[in-house]
């Protein structure tokens, strides 16, 4: 009887331990992206990229993708590798019914497809610059690139700075397409969100336009602040927002400071507008 006991102790524990195994693996499919179903995608921002056999680039040719095209991610290898300029790790990815290996400077940092009209819209980075030492910004800075494509060819493209120096790191960085009327002839805005990593940096959005298949610069906003003491946000108001104009983009900028350290209430320093027109194929500052 005691024996009995024992066996349906030892069969409990190795149930259990059953039951702990197969948790876990469940969990790890969220957690790690490749045993998800739903595995993380990049998009290839370069043209010609090849995808080779190890993470070198004195290792064999696999393929050659295209500009647009998608990977799956299975694994971010720790071996970093500065090319002109840029630094990025290696990844090991799927590509159709290959397997191989892109260096992360390839990648776009942020995608958004507009399915009106079968485009896609990819962020990168084009370049690294020193930085200007009378700014009191220490890292090299990110000169970023907006390219347009279909079918994966490009279509148009311009190139920004970043703002600030932001670590863009994808998927941290949002794009999407906004779906704002009220310019004539019609237009559409693309947002590219990039949130505060540190206090004193800076974060907001940058605002492009997209018009007749060629994309423009619009305007930044801000959102910068230091550990509570003060803060600096931007609003947009836009054509059919209220107390939005045709043809203008409003950007309302708000400073406030602490006024009590003991219930965090803060006041209003000061508040300014800037208005852009839409007018002729541009967005001019009035």
């Amino acid at each position: 009887m005691i024996l009995n006991k024992k066996l349906l102790g030892f069969q409990t524990i190795k149930e259990s331990f059953k039951f702990v195994i197969i948790i876990c693996f469940v969990l790890s499919s969220f957690i790690n992206p490749a045993f998800s179903s739903e595995r993380i995608k990049y998009y290839i921002f370069k043209d010609k990229v090849n995808l080779r056999t190890k993470p070198s680039l004195d290792s064999k040719i696999l393929t050659e993708m295209s500009i647009g095209e998608e990977v799956e991610f299975i694994e971010e290898l720790k071996k970093e590798e500065k090319i002109n300029g840029i630094s990025s790790n290696w990844y090991k990815v799927h590509y159709k019914k290959l397997e191989g290996y892109i260096w992360g400077g390839m990648f776009a940092k942020a995608v958004v497809e507009d399915k009106t009209n079968q485009t896609k819209v990819l962020i990168g980075i084009s370049s690294v610059s020193e930085p200007d030492l009378n700014s009191g910004m220490n890292d090299p800075l990110k000169n970023l690139e907006a390219k347009l494509i279909k079918n994966n060819k490009l279509i148009s493209q311009i190139k920004f700075k970043s703002i600030d120096n932001q670590s863009l790191e994808y998927p941290s960085i949002k794009l999407e397409i906004l779906n704002k009327k009220g310019f004539e002839p019609a237009i559409k805005l693309i947002r590219l969100g990039m949130p505060r990593n540190c206090c004193g940096c800076d974060g907001g959005d940058i605002i492009l336009i997209l018009h007749n298949n060629k994309l423009i610069y619009g305007f930044r906003t801000l959102d910068l602040g230091e550990a509570g003491s003060w803060h600096v946000n931007s609003s947009i108001i836009f054509p059919n927002d209220k107390g939005g104009k045709q043809n203008q983009i409003i950007v309302k900028e708000t400073s406030t400071e602490l006024e009590n350290e003991n219930d965090k209430t803060e006041k209003i320093k000061s508040v300014k507008y800037k208005t852009f027109e839409w007018k002729n194929g541009k967005l001019v500052q009035k």
